[in-house]
């Protein structure tokens, strides 16, 4: 049962790593050699993150990827997170109690 959660279809998640191997030829270009920061801090090869990416994808994550810097170079950062997760309400400053109503921590002294 998936209980109320969206359960992606396989044309769903093909269609999430492919536009994901978009973004990264967009980015890329003609470009050779370019380096690839992965969440792990671990720098590889562009064609080592399709394959990243489409196993993550097909693992339930959501993956995105922009330039950035990876060292002293122009280069690719990859980014993955739980299909669950929410960028805007994320964060110590923001929870959720048993009852799915939204709590705020009080902030730390320092």
């Amino acid at each position: 049962m998936n209980e109320g959660r969206d359960v992606a279809s396989n044309a769903e998640i093909e269609m999430r790593w492919v536009d994901a191997w978009e973004a990264v030829h967009d980015i890329v270009g003609d470009r050779h050699d370019v380096p690839v920061l992965l969440p792990d801090h671990s720098v590889v090869t562009v064609q080592e993150l399709l394959g990243w990416l489409q196993d993550s994808v097909y693992l339930g994550y959501a993956v995105r990827v922009e330039a950035g810097w990876v060292g002293h170079r122009q280069g690719l950062i990859a980014h993955r997170a739980p299909p669950d997760f929410d960028e805007g309400r994320s964060g110590p400053q923001m929870n959720t109690d048993a009852h799915g109503s939204e709590t705020r921590e009080a902030p730390s002294a320092p």
